[in-house]
């Protein structure tokens, strides 16, 4: 975390496709221990700013039912597979870490097929 160095602290506002994505200066005087605590990894922040917020943009409420709907469907066939394969005894897959590679999948690709995200996502996390 850098001091603060007079700047104000909401730089810009960019359009990212899918969301909003505000950078600037975060917080100096907030405890690492704070909820209030600018977290670079979970922002995102790239190395030239620090991301503040991001908005998701609205869509359609009909189409964005139907986004959500899609990407349920992924997350439940990615448990579906992994309660299967422990059913049968194999345990080469973490659940909660084929979630987050598919949510990165999802934040680096949103267009992308949300059952492609879900499939790359067990084969990155494949166990030995």
């Amino acid at each position: 975390m850098s001091k603060d160095s007079g700047q104000a602290p909401i730089g810009q506002a960019f359009d990212a496709g899918h969301e909003i994505v505000i950078v600037g200066v975060p917080k100096s005087d907030v405890p690492e221990d704070s909820p209030e605590f600018h977290n670079c990894d979970a922002m995102g922040c790239g190395s030239f700013s620090h991301v503040l917020y991001r908005f998701p943009k609205p869509l359609q409420t009909l189409e964005r039912q139907m986004s959500l709907d899609i990407e349920a469907n992924a997350l439940k066939w990615i448990a579906d597979t992994i309660a299967a394969d422990k059913a049968k005894g194999c345990y080469g897959h973490v659940e909660e870490e084929v979630v987050a590679e598919f949510n990165k999948y999802r934040k680096n690709d949103p267009q992308g097929s949300p059952m492609a995200h879900a499939q790359s996502a067990m084969h990155e996390c494949a166990h030995q």
